[in-house]
């Protein structure tokens, strides 16, 4: 377990956020993903994942984590720091890596704090584009 470096890379930035876990479900906290289309510093064979927790509720949220992940393969998954308070109103925002090995076998975890678990309502896993189609996307 070595860390590669990864070269700076510029992409346009995605402001397209969708919901990972909605605040009714949560107790108060909600989480939204985001793929910023870039490599993720611990390998170079990882795409990064920023997913930001809210706290909608009127306490503390504490010890945010991945709990349980389930891998397939040589997949591989890079935890982030643990968010250990989240106040009232506050943000947090962390990135998680994911190497899909060259597969199309889903990534699949749960989140845990002080609130409770819970499995995300979807499955990663990437997507393929032609070449024409990815490039269309990249001059959009």
């Amino acid at each position: 377990d070595a860390i590669t470096p990864v070269g700076p890379v510029y992409t346009a930035p995605s402001d397209v956020r969708v919901e990972l876990v909605p605040r009714v479900v949560w107790g108060g906290l909600s989480a939204s993903r985001r793929w910023p289309r870039t490599p993720h510093l611990f390998s170079h064979r990882m795409c990064a994942l920023e997913v930001t927790f809210t706290n909608h509720s009127h306490h503390d949220v504490t010890n945010i984590r991945l709990n349980k992940k389930t891998l397939s393969g040589s997949q591989a998954m890079h935890e982030f720091a643990p968010v250990a308070v989240l106040s009232p109103a506050a943000s947090a925002t962390v990135t998680l890596g994911v190497d899909f090995a060259d597969t199309i076998q889903p990534i699949d975890f749960t989140l845990a704090c002080s609130l409770g678990n819970w499995r995300p309502h979807f499955i990663i896993h990437k997507s393929f584009y032609l070449k024409k189609n990815y490039c269309k996307r990249l001059i959009e």
